[in-house]
This record gives structure tokens, C-alpha cells and sequence, in this order.
């Protein structure tokens, strides 16, 4: 009875407080003023205040809420009451997960005949994992080839008419008679083969008549990409002191993230200028800092939903922030810890994972145990994003 007294009972309250703590603590609750005001003329009454599009009302009569109730207050025909408010949790899961959609291609040269590109679909599997498929190339091919179906088809009947004609007027010439039935057997000929191209390219390899779509799998790694970037292992080698001299000399754990250039795009939608902002500094203005990475009510990037969007640039600005003065090939330059100096400054050669690297960007969001890859595609800098050995000076 005394260990039950001693050790269990408090460990029940231990649990009983934290169960409590996790289910009321999930989102920042504020007490909010709502004022309803009554026109007995019209028998109608309006309200005004309380909790905005981003918070809910919390049940129960705001339990949640810090702090006691303020009093509300009633004059006449109007009266306030507060009511506790939460802010609403943007979760994502695989269930829940909003798909994305794609902007269907507009064409510079319209296909007579040709109908609208297919919306592209999407799937997430039972990992989470969304994998996108479009068959755009394929719609295109298949225009093109009933667009030109149509006019070999057009073609074919004048011929045939010419043909026809000279045989008519030839009077009797065998010369005239020859050259026509040479038109009208090649048109019927050639007719014969376009409308039976189906069957003859089905014949050689039934692959040749079927046009398969394109599979992506790009979103979630990028979404993977961010979370390594922010996670919890890159904050704590963020806030790990400078490496002496000494330490870089014998080698010491660093935590590297791969970015990667993302290729220039004409329409700047809302993710591809967070996927940009995602890869390090926006080029021209910089960041749009009154927007956040949410599509459709949700974030883009869920577990870090302070990412901002770029604002829109041009071409030439884009060009500049990616290739003016700066020397970023691709899995050979990283960005140092600027505030670490030293043998991290510009310029220096470093070797992490028996690999050598120049620095060429002064890093200055690095700070700690931390360097940046730059890399040449998605796929290099998810493998360039990890935990190694980095020792001042080429590899030996």
C-alpha cells in the first residue's frame, strides 16, 4: 500500500496532467468581444466580433481559454459577451490530404479539331506519398495525327479527281491514260495505308499505338526537402557553437541540406514561388510577406507552415540571382557559416564525405554546424541533404 502511495499515485497524476495538458494546449486560445445589436422594429438582430475565419469557438463555454471570463455588459437594445476562441489547426494527413491539380497547357498554335488537354490525375498511397500521372504528350501526338489524317484524307480526293480529269481529256493517249492511273492508284494506295496505320503499327508492336502518361512523384519529396531543412536535426546543429580550428583540422560532424536551382516558369503559381523561397534567397523583391504557402485552406509545406511565397519576378531577375558573380556548380560549392570564419571563410576548400568543396556563398542564414550543397537536380539534393565528416582543406 505505501509503493502504491509513493510511486503510482503520483505517476497517475503525473499522466491524468499531461493527458489533460495535450488535449486543451493544441492551439493558442484568446478571449474575443461579441457585440449583438436588436432592432425590435425589424425583429432582426446582427453580430459583430467574435471569433474570426481562422479561429473556432471552443465548446463548452471556452475551458481553454487562460484566465477568467470578462464580464459582458447589456445596454438596451445592444449587449457583449466574450467567447473563447482557438485558432484552427491546419492538419494534414493521408486521408484528409488535398490533392493537387494542374495548370492544363494552352497551346501557342491551336490543333483544328484537337479537344481540351486532360486534367492530370492524382493518388496518395498508404504511405502518404502522392504520385501524379498526365498523358499530355500522348493528347498532343493524337491531335497531331487526325489533324494530318484530315488533310492526307483531303489530299487523296484531289488527286484522285486530277487523275480522273486526265483521263478524260487524254483522248485516247496512252502516255496521258498512264500518268492517271498512276495518280489514282498512288492516291488509293497511299488513302489505304493512312486509314489502315492503326492496324499495321499494331501488327509490328501493339506498344507503338499506345501512348503512356507521365508519372511524378515531385511534391512529396519536395515537402520531404523542407522538413529535413527545418527539422529538428538541422535546429541543433544550428545552435551547436563554431568548430575550432582544431576540431576542423581532425574532422567533426556537420549537418549538411541540399538546395537545388529550380528551373525558370513562366506561370509563377503560388507553389512553385514557395518551392523557389524553399531553395534559399527569392530573386528581385524578395519575399511576399503578406502571404503564406496555403492552397485550398491548407499549407504547402504542413509541419512548417511559416514558409512565405516569393513575390513574382522576371526573367532577368532570376537570371542574376542564379548566375551573376557567383559560382555555383553543382555538387562541388556549398555555403558556409559565415559567422564562423576562419578556415569556413570564402574561398576556402573544405572536404566533407571524402568529397572536396569550394565555398562560394558566405551562408549568412547558416549559423552553427552548418552548410549548404548546392546541388543539380531534386534527387542530388535529397542525397546531399545529410550528417558528415567536414575537415578544413581539399581531401586528401
Amino acid at each position: 500500500m505505501r509503493i502504491i502511495c509513493k510511486k503510482i499515485f503520483p505517476a497517475l497524476i503525473f499522466l491524468g496532467i499531461f493527458f489533460i495538458f495535450s488535449n486543451t494546449a493544441q492551439a493558442a486560445c484568446t478571449w474575443r468581444e461579441e457585440l449583438t445589436t436588436t432592432n425590435p422594429e425589424l425583429g432582426t438582430s446582427d453580430t459583430s466580433g467574435g471569433c474570426s475565419s481562422q479561429e473556432t469557438a471552443a465548446v463548452a463555454g471556452g475551458e481553454t481559454c487562460t484566465g477568467t471570463r470578462p464580464s459582458g455588459t447589456y445596454n438596451g437594445l445592444s449587449s457583449t459577451r466574450f467567447v473563447c476562441c482557438c485558432e484552427k489547426k491546419v492538419t494534414e494527413t493521408a486521408e484528409s490530404k488535398e490533392l493537387p491539380k494542374f495548370t492544363i497547357p494552352e497551346l501557342s498554335i491551336e490543333i483544328p479539331g484537337m479537344a481540351e488537354f486532360s486534367q492530370g490525375t492524382c493518388v496518395a498511397d498508404a504511405s502518404g506519398k502522392t504520385k501524379c500521372t498526365v498523358n499530355w504528350i500522348g493528347e498532343y501526338i493524337g491531335g497531331i495525327y487526325k489533324y494530318a489524317t484530315g488533310i492526307a484524307g483531303i489530299l487523296a480526293v484531289i488527286v484522285l479527281m486530277i487523275g480522273g480529269i486526265i483521263w478524260l481529256v487524254s483522248g485516247g493517249d496512252a502516255t496521258k491514260i498512264t500518268q492517271s492511273k498512276e495518280l489514282i492508284i498512288g492516291a488509293i494506295s497511299g488513302l489505304a495505308i493512312l486509314l489502315c496505320s492503326y492496324i499495321i503499327l499494331y501488327q509490328i508492336n501493339p506498344d507503338l499505338t499506345k501512348f503512356k502518361s507521365l508519372t511524378l512523384g515531385y511534391i512529396d519529396e519536395i515537402d520531404q526537402l523542407a522538413k529535413d531543412k527545418l527539422g529538428s536535426t538541422a535546429d541543433s546543429y544550428k545552435n551547436m557553437a563554431c568548430p575550432t580550428e582544431a576540431e576542423l583540422a581532425n574532422g567533426i560532424n556537420f549537418y549538411a541540406t541540399g538546395y537545388f536551382k529550380m528551373p525558370w516558369q513562366d506561370n509563377q503559381d503560388l507553389r512553385y514561388l514557395c518551392m523557389v523561397a524553399m531553395q534559399g534567397t527569392c530573386p528581385g523583391a524578395g519575399t511576399d510577406s503578406g502571404s503564406l504557402c496555403v492552397e485550398n485552406g491548407k499549407y504547402i509545406f504542413p509541419d512548417y507552415p511559416n514558409y512565405r511565397p516569393c513575390q513574382k519576378f522576371t526573367k532577368a531577375q532570376y537570371d542574376d540571382r542564379y548566375f551573376k558573380n557567383r559560382d555555383l556548380r553543382a555538387n562541388e560549392t556549398i555555403a558556409g557559416p559565415i559567422a564562423c570564419g576562419g578556415k569556413l571563410a570564402m574561398s576556402n576548400q573544405v572536404c566533407f564525405n571524402n568529397k572536396t568543396y569550394k565555398i562560394t556563398d558566405s551562408g549568412g542564414g547558416i549559423k552553427g554546424r552548418r552548410i549548404d550543397i548546392f546541388s543539380s537536380s531534386l534527387a542530388d539534393a535529397i542525397g546531399n541533404t545529410q550528417i558528415g565528416t567536414l575537415k578544413s582543406g581539399p581531401c586528401n
